[in-house]
């Protein structure tokens, strides 16, 4: 697989339906080499309350100069949101090579996560 630099790659548990279990912990891929971001999107996944504004997001923003990842403040909400959740970061750093890709098995940093921002020194 080819990624590109300062990419952030979000890998959920593995569910055969939407609404089988909570999306978490979620393991975030963050590639060296470049600033980059992403906005983690949910929802209840089962309806159409997401037009009435029932859903949340959160902003994920790498800075490569500092090699700090910032997961922003929550913003939104619905019902059965998970009200504090875990995040796995794998940093993969430039020209790491990786023999099998197994999300379960990397190492990791293990963030807690309320809504509130975070920065985490990678």
């Amino acid at each position: 697989m080819f990624v590109p630099e300062g990419a952030i790659i979000p890998i959920g548990p593995e569910i055969e339906w939407t609404d089988q279990k909570p999306a978490d912990p979620i393991t975030l891929y963050v590639f060296q080499g470049r600033n980059g971001e992403f906005t983690l999107y949910e929802d209840e996944c089962t309806n159409y309350n997401y037009e009435r504004g029932k859903f949340s997001t959160i902003r994920f923003t790498y800075n490569d100069a500092d090699h700090t990842l910032t997961i922003g403040n929550r913003h939104g909400s619905y019902d059965g949101m998970l009200q504090s959740r875990t995040f796995r970061i794998v940093y993969r750093q430039k020209n790491s090579t990786v023999a099998q890709f197994d999300p379960d098995n990397e190492p990791a940093k293990i963030i807690r996560y309320s809504g509130k921002q975070i920065k985490v020194k990678l």
